[in-house]
C-alpha cells in the first residue's frame, strides 16, 4: 500500500514537470507537501532593437537598450565587430553578457577597439525557448584623440624581469635624472651574469587606449659596453612589436619611435592579424640585445605622443635661417660669413688666401676651416643625406682641395664626409646623396657607431685649401636612399671578363653603399676606398671593411647578375689581406696577434646560400683562386653555376678566447679586412692561396737591419708596377726599374720620375712583423738616394694608432739632397706630425703597425722638364739614435 502511494506521488510529479509549458495557465503548487513549482509560460514574442539606433556614430560606448519580448524572462546582449559576430579570433572584438532581467544594459568594460563599426544584437529567453531579434543595429565608435599617453612608471616592483634572461637590479631614481621632474627606473647589470646570456627583457603591463598617437616617447641614458635596445610593445592582440633605440653612450637622449618603425617579432609568441594595433597598449618592454658586458640604464617620461607635436624637434629640410648666426662657431678661428639664402636653404661659405675684413689671416695659413652651427634636433625618418654643391675657384694643390660636411652627435662621436672640390662645378649645382653608413669618423668620443639620431651640431667647412673661393651647400634633406630613383640599387650586372669587384670605379666614398648592403648586427661596419693598402700602379683603391671582435659577424653583400651574359666560370678569385687588432687587455698577452675568419657566401636565386671558410685570414695580401666545387651549402642545396647566383657576400668575425678555449668577449673595434679584384674566373680544380707580399722581418745574418725595398726581386718594370703605385696622372711620372745602382753586388733601383712644378708620390704598401716592436726595436731608417740638385722628398709612413691612421714626415730639402748617389740615416725623431697639431710620433712600438712607405717628390725652383731621383736598399735600423739625421756621399 506504502508503495503504491510512493509511485504515485513521483509520477504526479514527473507528469507536472512534463506539462509545464510558455503557454498560458500557471505551475503545479502541492499544499501537502508545500512545494511550490513555478515554471515560464509562452514563447518569446517579437521585440526589436531600441538605441543605439541603426548607424549611430558615438564618442563613448552607450547603453543598449531595446523593446521587451513577450513571455521572455531574461535576455542576452551580443556585440562584434565582425557582421557574423565571430567569437574566436583575435582579430575582432566580441563581447557577450547574459541573464539580462530588464531591457537595458550598459556593459561596464570599454569596448576595446575604436574608429569601427560595432555590430549588436539581442537574444530573448523563456525557459528553453529563444527568440533572436528581427533586426542587427550598427553603430560607429569614434576613437578619442589623445595629445598624448602617459605610461606610469610605477615603482621598480612594478617591473619583472624575463627569468631566462640576464639578471639586473632594478630601482627607483628620484634625484630627476632628466630634468624633466620625473622619477626614473634605473637598470644595472654586470658583465658576469650577460657574457653567456646576452639578453634582458624588462615587462610592465599597463593596458592603455593610445589612440590619435603615432610615436613612442621617452627619456634614455645608457653607459657601458656594446649593447643593442629596444622598446617592445604588446598590442591588443597580443602580438610584440619592437624599434631601437639608437644608443648614444653616456647622453641624456629624447627618444622618439614612430609607430611606423616598429616590426613584429614573432618567435615564441602570439601571432593574430600580423597588424600593429597600437590603438591599445597591454604591456611595455625594455628589451636589451647582444648585451655580453656591462651597462647602467635609466628611463623616464614614457608615453605616447603625437610626433607631429614634436615637429621642432626634426630635420627633414634644413634651412639655415632657423639657427641664428650669433650662435654659429669658427672652427681654426677662420669666418667664412653668413651669406645665407633668402630662402634659407643655401649657405655660402667666402674665404680668401689673403686676410679680408673678417680675418686678420688667409687661407693660405690656415689650410682648413670650418662653420659650427648649433641645431639639437633629430635627423628625420630616412638614411641618406642628400645635398647640392657648387664651387667656385682654385682647387688646391694637385687638386686636393675638399668640401667637408660633418655631423657632430649627441655622443660626441663626429663624422665627415668630404668631396672634391673638383668634382664640383661653377656652372652649376651637383647633388650628392651620402648615406648616413657612408661617413667616416673624424672624432671618437663615445661609442663609434653611426646614431644620426640626436644632432647637436652641423659643419660646413673645407679642407686641404690654402687659395680663394667660394663653396655653397643648398637643399639639405634627408631621404631614404631606397625612394632615391637617381641611385642605381640593381644588381651588378658582370661581364665576360668576370669582375665582381675591384673597387676602382666609384667617384666618391658614399657610392660603395648604394649597393653593397652592410649587415649593422655588428655595428661597426663600415666600407672604406682604400688608396694606402691598394698595391699597383694601376690600382687606385682597394676596400677597407671594417667589423668588430666577439660581435654578431659583419656581412657584407652586393647582388649580381651572373647570368645575363651567358658566363660559364666555375670559380671565384679574390685579394683579401686581414689588418685585424689584437686587444690591449693583458690577459691576452699570450696571442701574438689575432687574424679574422672569413666566410666567402654565394646566396642563389632559390635561397639557398653556399660559402667557402678562411678560418685565419693572413696578414699579407693573399690571393685565393676557389673552384665552386670547394663551397658547401650552409642553407638550401642546389647547383653553384653563374646562372644561379644572386649576391655575393663577405662576412667577416672574430671571437677572443682564453687560454683554456673559452669565449672571453673584448668588443674590440677598428678591426678591417683589406679586399681587392672579386672576380669570377676558371679556377683550379682545388682552392689556392698564394702570398702576395712577404712580412717585413729582421735580416738574416744582420740583427740591426730589417729590409723594406731593395728593387732586386723585380725582373721588369711591370712587376715594380704590380706593387708600387704613384700619385696625379702626369705622363711624365713614371716608376721604373733602373740598373743604376748604390752599391756593389746590387743590379736595380728604382727610378721615380717627375716633372717639375708638379707633386708625385710614390707608394709602397707594408706588411710589418710583430717582432720589428719588440726585442728589435727600430729607431730609423737607412735609404740610398741619387739626387739631381733640384727635388724636394719627402718620406712618409702611415701608421695606426688604436685605429686611427697617423701620418708622419721626414723632409729633405733641395739643398740638403746631394747629387749622385748618398746614404741617408734618419732616425724616427726627425720624423714630424704631417696632420700637426694632434703630435703624432712614430716610435719602435709603432713600426708593426706601418702600412705604408711613400715618396714624394716637389721642385717648384728648377725649369720645367722631366727628371728623376733614384731609390735604392730602404731598411729599418735600430743601430742608430731616434734623433739621426745622417748623410754621406757614396
Amino acid at each position: 500500500m506504502r508503495k503504491h502511494r510512493l509511485f504515485a506521488f513521483f509520477g504526479s510529479l514527473l507528469l507536472a514537470l512534463g506539462l509545464a509549458s510558455c503557454g498560458e495557465g500557471g505551475g503545479y503548487t502541492s499544499a501537502a507537501n508545500s512545494f511550490d513549482q513555478h515554471s515560464p509560460s509562452g514563447s518569446p514574442g517579437l521585440f526589436s532593437l531600441v538605441s543605439p539606433t541603426l548607424g549611430a556614430s558615438l564618442s563613448e560606448v552607450p547603453t543598449f537598450s531595446w523593446n521587451a519580448s513577450e513571455n521572455a524572462t531574461r535576455y542576452m546582449l551580443e556585440i562584434a565587430s565582425s557582421e557574423n559576430f565571430v567569437s574566436n579570433s583575435d582579430a575582432y572584438v566580441y563581447y557577450k553578457h547574459d541573464y539580462i532581467s530588464s531591457t537595458s544594459y550598459s556593459i561596464s568594460a570599454e569596448l576595446s577597439q575604436k574608429d569601427v563599426t560595432y555590430y549588436w544584437r539581442v537574444t530573448a529567453y523563456c525557459g528553453n525557448a529563444s527568440k533572436l531579434c528581427a533586426n542587427a543595429f550598427t553603430f560607429f565608435l569614434e576613437a578619442p584623440d589623445y595629445g598624448e599617453v602617459p605610461f606610469p612608471l610605477g615603482a621598480a616592483s612594478d617591473w619583472s624581469v624575463h627569468n631566462e634572461g640576464a639578471p639586473v637590479d632594478l630601482s627607483m631614481d628620484t634625484s630627476d635624472f632628466f630634468s624633466n621632474d620625473q622619477k626614473s627606473l634605473a637598470v644595472n647589470f654586470v658583465q658576469e651574469n650577460t657574457k653567456n646570456i646576452g639578453w634582458i627583457v624588462l615587462t610592465k603591463t599597463v593596458e592603455l587606449d593610445t589612440y590619435g598617437t603615432d610615436a613612442f616617447y621617452l627619456r634614455f641614458f645608457y653607459s657601458g659596453q656594446d649593447a643593442k635596445a629596444y622598446i617592445r610593445l604588446i598590442d591588443n592582440d597580443g602580438e610584440f612589436w619592437k624599434s631601437e633605440i639608437a644608443i648614444s653612450n653616456n647622453s641624456k637622449q629624447i627618444v622618439i619611435l614612430p609607430f611606423s618603425s616598429f616590426t613584429q617579432t614573432t618567435q615564441l609568441v602570439t601571432t593574430a592579424n600580423f597588424t600593429f594595433d597600437y590603438f591599445h597598449i597591454k604591456r611595455v618592454e625594455l628589451v636589451f640585445e647582444e648585451t655580453w658586458g656591462d651597462g647602467v640604464c635609466l628611463i623616464s617620461g614614457l608615453k605616447c605622443v603625437k610626433k607631429a607635436d614634436y615637429r621642432n624637434l626634426f630635420i627633414d629640410k634644413f634651412d639655415f635661417a632657423d639657427y641664428p648666426t650669433a650662435t654659429w662657431e669658427h672652427e681654426n678661428g677662420y669666418d667664412f660669413g653668413t651669406d645665407i639664402g633668402d630662402d634659407g636653404a643655401s649657405y655660402t661659405l667666402h674665404y680668401d688666401q689673403n686676410a679680408n675684413g673678417l680675418n686678420d689671416v688667409g687661407m693660405s695659413s690656415k689650410g682648413y676651416a670650418f662653420t659650427k652651427i648649433p641645431v639639437g634636433r633629430f635627423f628625420d625618418e630616412g638614411d641618406t643625406v642628400k645635398m647640392s654643391l657648387t664651387y667656385s675657384g682654385s682647387t688646391g694643390s694637385s687638386g686636393a682641395g675638399k668640401a667637408s660636411f660633418r655631423v657632430y652627435e649627441e655622443d660626441g662621436d663626429l663624422w665627415y664626409f668630404q668631396i672634391p672640390l673638383a668634382d664640383l662645378s661653377s656652372e652649376g649645382y651637383t647633388t650628392f646623396y651620402l648615406p648616413f653608413a657612408s661617413f667616416a669618423s673624424s672624432s671618437i668620443a663615445a661609442d663609434g657607431q653611426r646614431e644620426f639620431g640626436w644632432i647637436k651640431k652641423l659643419q660646413f667647412g673645407v679642407t686641404d685649401m690654402y687659395g680663394t673661393g667660394t663653396l655653397t651647400y643648398k637643399d639639405i634633406e634627408i631621404v631614404s636612399k631606397a625612394d632615391v630613383d637617381e641611385i642605381d640599387t640593381s644588381a651588378r650586372l658582370i661581364g665576360n671578363d668576370g669582375l665582381i669587384e675591384n673597387f676602382d670605379g666609384y667617384h666618391n666614398a658614399a657610392e660603395p653603399f648604394y649597393q653593397w648592403g652592410v649587415s649593422r648586427d655588428n655595428k661597426d661596419e663600415y666600407i672604406a676606398l682604400d688608396s694606402l693598402q691598394a698595391r699597383g700602379a694601376d690600382n687606385p683603391y682597394c676596400g677597407r671593411l671594417t667589423y668588430k671582435a666577439d660581435m654578431e659577424a659583419a656581412s657584407y653583400t652586393l647582388p649580381i647578375d651572373a647570368a645575363s651574359n651567358g658566363l660559364g666560370y666555375d670559380g671565384l678569385s679574390l685579394w683579401l689581406k686581414d689588418a685585424s687588432l689584437k686587444d690591449d687587455d693583458a690577459a691576452f698577452s699570450y696571442l701574438d696577434g689575432v687574424n679574422a675568419k672569413v666566410d666567402l657566401a654565394f646566396t642563389l636565386g632559390s635561397g639557398a646560400t653556399a660559402y667557402y671558410e678562411i678560418e685565419a685570414l693572413p696578414k699579407v695580401w693573399t690571393k685565393y683562386e676557389i673552384p665552386f666545387s670547394a663551397f658547401s651549402f650552409v642553407s638550401g642545396s642546389g647547383t653553384l653555376d653563374c646562372a644561379s647566383i644572386s649576391s655575393f657576400s663577405i662576412v667577416l668575425s672574430y671571437l677572443y678566447r682564453d687560454e683554456d678555449g673559452a669565449a672571453d668577449p673584448q668588443y674590440t673595434d677598428g678591426s678591417a679586412v683589406y679586399c681587392d679584384n672579386v672576380c669570377l674566373e676558371d679556377a683550379p680544380t682545388k682552392a689556392t692561396a698564394t702570398a702576395l707580399e712577404s712580412t717585413i722581418a729582421v735580416d738574416e745574418g744582420d740583427p740591426t737591419k730589417a729590409t723594406v725595398e731593395t728593387a732586386e726581386s723585380y725582373a721588369s718594370t711591370a712587376e715594380v708596377l704590380d706593387v708600387w703605385g704613384y700619385g696625379n696622372g702626369s705622363a711624365n711620372n713614371d716608376l721604373t726599374l733602373s740598373d743604376d745602382v748604390s752599391s756593389e753586388g746590387g743590379t736595380h733601383s728604382l727610378s721615380m720620375n717627375y716633372l717639375s712644378y708638379e707633386t708625385v708620390n710614390y707608394a709602397l704598401p707594408l706588411t710589418i712583423d710583430g717582432g720589428l716592436g719588440g726585442s728589435f726595436g727600430a729607431k730609423g731608417i737607412d735609404i740610398d738616394l741619387k739626387g739631381d740638385g733640384y727635388a724636394t722628398v719627402y718620406l712618409n709612413f702611415y701608421f695606426l694608432v688604436n685605429g686611427s691612421v697617423y701620418h708622419v714626415r721626414h723632409t729633405i730639402e733641395r739643398g740638403e739632397l746631394l747629387a749622385g748617389w748618398a746614404h741617408y740615416e734618419l732616425g724616427f725623431g726627425t720624423f714630424t706630425d704631417y696632420a700637426s697639431p694632434t703630435g703624432a710620433s712614430l716610435k719602435a712600438l709603432n713600426v708593426p703597425s706601418i702600412y705604408q712607405l711613400s715618396i714624394g717628390i716637389v721642385n717648384q725652383g728648377g725649369s720645367a722638364s722631366a727628371r728623376q731621383i733614384l731609390v735604392d736598399n730602404i731598411r729599418f735600423d735600430n743601430a742608430i739614435e731616434r734623433s739621426s739625421q745622417i748623410s754621406e756621399a757614396l
